[in-house]
């Protein structure tokens, strides 16, 4: 996920939404952020709870995945742009607006952490943590979502799909979603002044970075080999794999090797990623089988969670085969949907 895209045309702005490709993706970003993990202990027999819990947090992942696409697309650039506001708005969403990033009591008595294992008290926040919310956030909530769904967009992929008064919906929907989970956080009290100014001070500067990003070019120049798809999409769901596993360790010792893995796994991924996509033979479908490892590694990872309901294990697992099964659907008619778009 880090091609890039040719500048929008002339008349970008003047064009009706694409209504299609948008609900799409206000509703496949919080299916992936907070459900394919199967943590929440969601069942399909709760088929009406469901719908209903993915219309309340929809605008406030779905939301966002429009915009900060919508932003890059229209300013022409591509998935450096779009990963880092990614990652604005996951600290966004963590460290603002539900805080459970900062708000070390929010762990208290968690099946996922009963401690945070690289806590750090001077910055308020758990390392760990950060990788999960802010990380999972760019890569899985917003990042990979949005791939998928430019791919089954076809030739629309790279082009805006909302029109101002779109945007206007969108944004309103945000914040209106926003105002409602921080309404709960300010009740309960809220984490201190300091960390969240500096966590807005963040926020701030990865914007700053992402939206001053240079343009992306119309052609890619390079001349050097593009792994195939096949051995990239595999490859790229072993490093995700080796990530997730690594970045959420027990605590001891071994924590912060532990999480140098984790970023270092991430580091070489980026960097690979970033030459691959600088060549001729890059393809939209190397960058659908770049984004179909979180989800793929997300999905399978939800069978090893245990049932939070008593009684419900078959339940539980019954919706986790639906989940993966939906989400391979889904990759088939993405890739079968992807055409040879320039940029990326």
């Amino acid at each position: 996920m880090t091609a890039t895209s040719p500048p929008p045309t002339r008349n970008a702005s003047r064009r009706r939404t694409h209504w299609a490709p948008v609900l799409g993706l206000v509703v496949l970003s919080p299916i992936a952020a907070e459900y394919l993990s199967g943590y929440h202990g969601q069942r399909l027999s709760d088929l009406p709870g469901l719908l209903l819990s993915i219309g309340i947090v929809g605008p406030l992942y779905g939301g966002i995945a429009v915009l900060l696409r919508e932003v890059a697309r229209r300013t022409g650039r591509g998935w450096p742009t779009i990963l880092l506001l990614a990652a604005a708005f996951g600290l966004v969403q963590a460290g603002l607006i539900d805080q459970a990033l900062v708000d070390r009591d929010s762990f208290s008595g968690s099946v996922y952490w009963q401690e945070l294992p690289a806590y750090l008290p001077w910055a308020g926040i758990d390392v760990s943590q950060l990788l999960v919310f802010v990380g999972g956030h760019a890569m899985l909530s917003f990042g990979a979502p949005i791939a998928v769904v430019e791919a089954c967009s076809g030739r629309r992929a790279r082009e805006p799909w909302l029109g101002p008064g779109g945007m206007v919906v969108i944004v309103l929907a945000y914040l209106g979603g926003a105002a409602v989970i921080l309404s709960d956080v300010l009740t309960a009290g809220p984490a201190p002044a300091g960390v969240l100014a500096t966590v807005a001070a963040i926020v701030v500067v990865l914007v700053v970075v992402a939206l001053r990003l240079p343009r992306v070019p119309e052609r890619r120049t390079g001349t050097g080999r593009v792994p195939p798809v096949w051995l990239l999409g595999a490859g790229a769901l072993l490093l995700f794999t080796v990530h997730v596993v690594a970045r959420g360790p027990e605590p001891g010792p071994w924590a912060w090797p532990s999480i140098a893995v984790s970023v270092v796994v991430l580091a070489v991924a980026g960097v690979l990623l970033v030459h691959w996509s600088r060549q001729k033979g890059w393809t939209p479908r190397h960058e659908l089988a770049v984004a179909a490892a979180p989800l793929l590694c997300t999905a399978g990872m939800a069978f090893a969670v245990p049932a939070l309901v008593p009684g419900s294990d078959v339940d539980k697992y019954a919706s986790n085969a639906v989940f993966l099964l939906a989400v391979i659907c889904l990759l088939v008619w993405a890739a079968r949907r992807t055409t040879r778009i320039s940029g990326g």
